[in-house]
């Protein structure tokens, strides 16, 4: 495996704090998602492209395709029903993605803080930790990407599923606000 960082160990990177919430919502996905200068710092260290600079208006147009084909509903309530799960679902999955890219930063970090020490103290197993350390790292930074990834894309199918609520007027703009 392509070791990320060689010796070189950084505090806590990815700097999103996760909150945990009853209820998912676009305002908790804006303040868990990671930051996309940490993100264009980890694209360029993985030696990776960044990421395509429209992600949101790509996902809000392939999610206006997909909602073409709702005209067999029947009724407003069950249109509002249908979308609010979907939308709720992006965000919930979003959130969690965030999450678990946060907890791989945390355990890459504790990894490079154990390597740092154990070459400190020229422990027996300084190759081990700094393999561990490398490993937990790059398994973090493509969390980052990942989480950072979809985050966009959910922001993108949420303004193209309130769009399509307003447009078809099942709901209220009280119900938008709520719904976040």
């Amino acid at each position: 495996m392509e070791m990320l960082i060689d010796g070189i160990w950084v505090e806590n990177a990815v700097r999103f704090p996760v909150e945990k919430r009853s209820h998912p919502s676009l305002d908790v996905l804006e303040e868990v998602r990671p930051d996309y200068k940490v993100v264009a710092a980890v694209l360029e260290m993985l030696g990776r492209e960044p990421l395509e600079s429209d992600l949101k208006n790509m996902a809000d147009d392939a999610m206006a395709e997909f909602l073409k084909s709702f005209g067999f509903l029947q009724s407003a309530a069950e249109l509002k029903g249908l979308i609010s799960n979907l939308r709720e679902s992006l965000i919930t999955e979003a959130i969690a993605l965030c999450g678990e890219a946060k907890l791989l930063a945390d355990e890459a970090y504790k990894a490079g803080t154990l390597a740092r020490t154990a070459k400190h103290e020229k422990s027996r197993n300084i190759a081990g930790h700094h393999a561990r350390a490398n490993k937990l790292l790059n398994q973090s930074a493509e969390a980052t990407v990942e989480a950072y990834r979809f985050s966009e894309e959910v922001f993108g199918k949420c303004r193209a599923l309130d769009s399509y609520l307003r447009s078809f007027g099942a709901v209220s703009s009280e119900w938008l606000i709520a719904a976040g």
